[in-house]
């Protein structure tokens, strides 16, 4: 795994739901943590879009379910996004 892409994921999440990066780890979901709302969800998404460049499915939004999800989602999109660049 790519310990750049995932810090860089673990600060944005820390950072849209105002908690101490210590407090994460990849089982962190929406039943731990009180300020993962379905509105911080959503701005969580919108997030992470910028901060890597990619496009979420809104599939993929309804699969976050947890940072490790987030981050093999997060590296699936960024793995087509090269593949589509090299094509």
């Amino acid at each position: 795994m790519n310990e750049d892409l995932e810090r860089r994921a673990y600060q944005v999440v820390a950072d849209v739901l105002g908690v101490p990066i210590s407090e994460l780890d990849n089982e962190s979901t929406p039943d731990s943590l009180i300020s993962w709302t379905s509105i911080n969800h959503l701005n969580l998404v919108t997030a992470l879009e910028f901060e890597f460049g990619v496009e979420f499915s809104p599939e993929d939004t309804l699969e976050m379910l947890s940072v490790k999800l987030i981050i093999i989602i997060l590296q699936d999109r960024i793995s087509e996004q090269e593949r589509s660049a090299q094509s």
